[in-house]
């Protein structure tokens, strides 16, 4: 184990005899070289330099004055920091505890699972030295602050036109990471160089040297060399090769990006400048050299260093969010850090996913699951499960996979199309294929169905995209992106727009990550307020003092009845659509999501108190799928973390809303008034509407009723209705021939009664009220 007693230099120490070698080498003296025309040169050049001599003198003397002065105030302010800045009593590395919800301890960001000491005589010359050519090649001489390391960086920058070295020495970094932090301020440099220099002073380079390999961050949850070698190479740190020395090495500059196994290109590269750099300070000679450079790349695992602590996904993220908001390396500082966790639904989203994929039966072996749970009031992250298993699978599906997302960006199309005043009960025709001028073959329909002319409402719990694709033109893409981003989508990233703003950008075929998918639901589950989702609650030093805490700004972004109506519509989703999956047995609003041929697979949705997204897909190959849904596995798996997260709490219902102020878009017709029916009615009646039976009652002694005339007439105004116009069957009597006398057989019919001033005529008799 790492020895964290203070070693005090005394004298002109020297650093142990294996790092004796990394003392920047002595170069032997070089001949000056003549300058030029101070030989030959004719007395036409020597006049014209003796005239240009006294400008020159003029010019060095304007720019020595300013910069004498410059350097003489900040040697004297750096002077009286370094008499007011006092060193701590304890500078050696302290790990950084991480707290749920409740402030109990969750675990450690150098826990021992993550980070193993290694003593700088157990490792192999070549580890030390690989890193100081990618770090600080003057480690051994300077005291604790370069200027020349920080010339030379600038120049090997400007240079390359990228950044390829830094200026800061280790000794500043390790002060940095330990004691200073990363605010970007004057203050703070100032600071770190005064205690850089302190620290120089009070201990030997070798314990800085060892403080600081046991404590850095290479990646994948791994503190410290120990932990890198086997997170990277499966071999203990004093096994390392020089190949694997230098990829380690290069890794540094950026963990995240020069990750071997996602960026071998760039992991490549900067091990061959590690090389370059030993090579040029005479650490290796030049066949070693060739020899690495030749070798290539060595071979890396995919494992990660953080394989025994609890929430292990979350506490990944938590370092992600702690690296962005203080530095790469801020956990080794000693701080305490407050998150937003809560064990038991973490415990119930592991379980949820682990076992959802392990029973599964779609044919996929690199299928893989993320879930992210978030109270929407707060914005706090109540849990976060990145895959199955973070010992075989260190992507973070929550907040590094960039998928597709399918029909739940519909949510989004829906509230776009509600806030410019369209009421759901807005009806649109539903083909199988809608044609659109920006896709050749068009918008189909998922299931290729015809459904007719339905409701929104209808078509929310169908999934219907040729709907939709309609209603994203009604309420314009610019308002569709613009109530997207305002929900928690982000509108760009690394400088490129996240939405492809064609017709079919409705149906979800632009990317984002399942932490971006959960907190655009959440604004709408409370209500149209948008808080950003975040891990971190706060972040304290280890003397309790609040170092960091996130924006928790509330803002409301969309009218809450917009946002209630929106919840309605998709509540539809989970009562009778294709999220049925989903339901819980209390208020749930969700959508479900799948991308072409089931690549992708999403439920996303909430109750009133929390809200949930769940991704399902391949993690490599993002090929399609057979059979994946978000109707199946994302439902189900959503169903079983959610159903965990309301046991035993209060149900709680979604707030009423109101449709009034909301126009409705191609109107369902009135109905038609008693005795008139709908021409499609008619036609799917039983019978032969043209010919209705006759009335009841024919004439006496008759075997088949008496015929009878039909006429159909159309009432005024409904000829465009849908369903065709309002019809009635009307039966028109017979009419009687006055030159015809009656035969004592007939008699009057039966739909006609004598006037009391009329009296039958003897020759007839009343027609009988009953059958006898």
């Amino acid at each position: 184990m790492l020895v964290r007693m203070a070693t005090k230099k005394s004298g002109t120490s020297r650093p142990r005899a294996s790092a004796s070698s990394s003392k920047p080498r002595q170069r032997s003296g070089k001949g000056s070289k003549p300058r030029s025309g101070s030989k030959g040169s004719g007395s036409k050049a020597s006049a014209s330099t003796s005239d240009q001599r006294p400008r020159w003198k003029r010019l060095l003397l304007w720019l020595l004055v300013p910069g004498l002065v410059v350097g003489f105030f900040a040697s004297a302010f750096l002077l009286v920091m370094l008499v007011q800045v006092p060193l701590p009593d304890d500078i050696a590395p302290a790990t950084t505890t991480v707290l749920d919800a409740t402030g109990e301890p969750v675990g450690s960001l150098t826990a021992e699972a993550t980070q193993r000491d290694v003593a700088l005589e157990d490792l192999s010359e070549a580890t030390a030295l690989a890193v100081l050519a990618a770090e600080d090649r003057d480690f051994y001489s300077h005291g604790g602050v370069s200027p020349l390391g920080i010339a030379r960086a600038l120049f090997v920058n400007v240079r390359a036109g990228a950044v390829e070295q830094g200026g800061s020495t280790i000794t500043q970094q390790y002060v940095k990471n330990a004691l200073v932090g990363s605010e970007q301020t004057i203050w703070r440099k100032v600071r770190e160089a005064a205690l850089a220099i302190k620290v120089d002073r009070e201990y030997s380079k070798d314990t800085v040297l060892e403080w600081y390999l046991n404590t850095i961050y290479w990646g994948r949850g791994a503190y410290g060399i120990g932990a890198a070698s086997l997170t990277y190479f499966d071999v203990p740190a004093s096994e390392l090769t020089l190949s694997q020395a230098a990829t380690l090495a290069g890794i540094i500059q950026s963990p995240e990006s020069l990750d071997p196994a996602e960026e071998p290109e760039r992991a490549d590269a900067r091990r061959r400048y590690v090389l370059d750099g030993m090579l040029s300070e005479n650490w290796i000679d030049a066949a070693t050299h060739q020899a690495a450079v030749d070798a290539g790349l060595p071979p890396v695992t995919t494992n990660s260093a953080a394989t025994s602590t609890t929430a292990p996904y979350y506490l990944d993220a938590v370092r992600r969010e702690l690296r962005d908001a203080l530095g790469d390396e801020a956990v080794a500082g000693g701080l305490v850090v407050h998150t937003g966790l809560d064990t038991r639904i973490q415990s119930a989203a592991e379980a949820a996913v682990r076992d959802g994929l392990a029973s599964s039966e779609l044919e996929a072996d690199d299928l893989s699951a993320a879930a992210v749970v978030i109270d929407p009031a707060t914005g706090e992250v109540r849990a976060l499960v990145g895959g199955p298993d973070i010992a075989q699978q260190s992507f973070n599906a929550a907040v590094q996979a960039r998928r597709q997302i399918g029909s739940t960006f519909k949510a989004f199309t829906l509230a776009a199309f509600l806030e410019a005043g369209w009421s759901p009960d807005s009806r649109f025709d539903s083909p199988a294929v809608l044609p659109v001028p920006d896709k050749e073959d068009g918008i189909a329909d998922w299931a290729r169905q015809d459904r007719g002319r339905i409701t929104v409402w209808e078509a929310t719990a169908v999934s219907a995209n040729t709907v939709y694709a309609q209603m994203q033109q009604e309420a314009g893409t610019d308002q569709v992106i613009d109530v997207a981003t305002r929900l928690g989508l982000p509108a760009e990233r690394d400088g490129e727009p996240t939405f492809s703003r064609g017709s079919a950008m409705t149906l979800g075929v632009d990317e984002f990550t399942p932490v971006e998918v959960a907190e655009a639901y959440a604004t709408l589950a409370a209500e149209g307020i948008h808080v950003d989702a975040h891990l971190i609650t706060r972040v304290e030093d280890r003397n309790g003092n609040v170092v960091w805490e996130p924006d928790t700004s509330h803002e409301s972004v969309i009218d809450a009845n917009i946002a209630r109506v929106t919840t309605g519509v998709l509540e539809q989703v989970v009562s009778g659509g294709t999220g049925g999956a989903a339901a819980i047995g209390v208020p749930v609003a969700g959508k479900t999501g799948t991308t072409q041929g089931g690549a992708d697979g999403w439920f996303a949705g909430y109750t009133p108190r929390l809200a949930t997204a769940v991704w399902v897909g391949r993690l490599e190959s993002n090929a399609a799928v057979s059979g994946l849904g978000g109707s199946n596995l994302p439902a189900r798996i959503w169903h079983d973390v959610m159903a965990a997260a309301v046991e035993g709490t209060e149900p709680a219902d979604f707030g009423s809303f109101s449709l009034n102020g909301l126009d409705i878009l191609n109107p369902a017709p009135e109905a038609c008034p008693e005795g008139w029916t709908r021409q499609e009615d008619l036609l799917a009646a039983e019978g032969t509407p043209e010919e209705p039976p006759a009335p009841d009652g024919g004439p006496v002694g008759s075997e088949e009723p008496e015929p009878r005339e039909t006429r159909t007439e159309t009432l005024p105004g409904t000829e465009e209705d849908e369903g065709g116009p309002c019809l009635r069957v009307v039966v028109e009597e017979p009419t009687e021939d006055p030159t015809e006398s009656e035969s004592p057989s007939e008699s009057p019919t039966p739909t006609s009664s004598p006037s009391p001033s009329q009296s039958p005529s003897p020759s007839s008799s009343p027609s009988p009220t009953s059958s006898p």
